[in-house]
């Protein structure tokens, strides 16, 4: 294998981690974004629920 080829093999594999970090770090920001969206409904089903028992 040439040295060109290991250092796109290597930018490569380094671009993958980076990714890989940026996922890990936006995984709390979806689960409040998911525990809002979750409440919310639940507050909605609640309030169609008074409404169609009167």
């Amino acid at each position: 294998m040439n040295i060109i080829n290991m250092v796109k093999k290597y930018q490569k594999k380094k671009k993958k981690q980076a990714v890989k970090e940026e996922m890990k770090q936006m995984i709390p920001t979806l689960r409040s974004a998911l525990h809002e969206v979750t409440s919310s409904l639940d507050e909605l089903n609640g309030l169609l629920k008074k409404i169609t028992r009167s």
